[in-house]
């Protein structure tokens, strides 16, 4: 039916009828980022939140699931906390129009970009903290004793024998990872490039298992003499 608000242009009420008599629930994607925008835009504010309501509440578990593929192994749990702050991110970028979804799926596809976006976000701010954390490693102080310089070779003799015993547990890959790191002081990003498969976030988990395991073995060593 024409309105008269809407001058000539057809397409304007269709707009209208799309966003005032269809149900949210029933909109695609697309149909209801456009529902956010002309409600912003009329100051509905209600309407707004209803259709993100809508729009991004089935999204998380998806979302979470994403995540948990990519934070793997000990990383996973942060999983929940990426998926929610991807849809807080969400939430803004739609509120404030800056988001172009005229084609079918490229609502989600852009979802994804941002969830992409935060895991990247989190992978950085864990590499810096997981840098700080490799300065003050257990691993540091038997250099001396590997190279015989600290004229106390007798004495750390059943450390050396420990390292090499855990050393000699690890596969070929995971060693070479440890000695590169952890020994030779190389940085994660350049050894995770010459071992083909790894990535930086494996050698940051390899390295802090070897840690672990090696305190576990010299503790259950020391308890035992």
């Amino acid at each position: 039916m024409f309105d008269e608000r809407d001058g000539d242009d057809p397409a304007a009420t269709v707009a209208r009828s799309v966003t005032g008599s269809r149900d949210l629930a029933r909109l695609s994607d697309e149909e209801l980022v456009e529902v956010v925008r002309e409600a912003q835009a009329a100051g509905d504010v209600e309407r707004a939140r209803r259709a993100l309501e809508v729009l991004l509440g089935g999204y998380f578990p998806h979302l979470k699931k994403r995540a948990q593929l990519r934070l793997a192994g000990d990383l996973a749990c942060h999983a929940e906390d990426v998926a929610q702050e991807t849809l807080s991110d969400a939430t803004s970028s739609l509120l404030a129009g800056k988001i172009d979804a005229s084609r079918p799926g490229s609502f989600r596809a852009w979802l994804h970009r941002v969830l992409d976006r935060r895991i990247d976000d989190f992978f950085r701010q864990h590499y810096r903290r997981q840098e700080a954390q490799l300065q003050d490693t257990p691993l540091d102080a038997f250099e001396a004793t590997l190279s015989g310089e600290d004229g106390r070779f007798a004495d750390r003799m059943h450390e050396r024998e420990t390292l090499f015993a855990e050393l000699r547990a690890l596969n070929e890959h995971h060693r070479a990872v440890v000695v590169a790191v952890e020994l030779r002081g190389d940085a994660p990003a350049s050894v995770a490039a010459r071992i083909p498969g790894m990535t930086v976030d494996n050698v940051y988990q390899i390295c802090s298992r070897f840690r672990r395991q090696l305190q576990q073995s010299l503790r259950g060593r020391t308890e035992g003499e």
